[in-house]
């Protein structure tokens, strides 16, 4: 884990998306995304069902 400070990322103008990569399985795999266009700590991004 690390921290860092978000408020200073955003002053100095960089993006704060963070991007969430699902490789390839051997098994089809149904992706369920969240409909939310901001999500909060713990929030649910994803559901993968096997």
């Amino acid at each position: 884990m690390i921290q860092f400070d978000i408020d200073k990322i955003k002053e100095a103008g960089y993006e704060t998306v963070t991007p969430v990569i699902v490789t390839l399985t051997q098994q089809e795999v149904d992706v369920f995304e969240t409909t939310q266009e901001q999500v909060q700590k713990n929030d649910v991004l994803l559901t993968l069902v096997v």
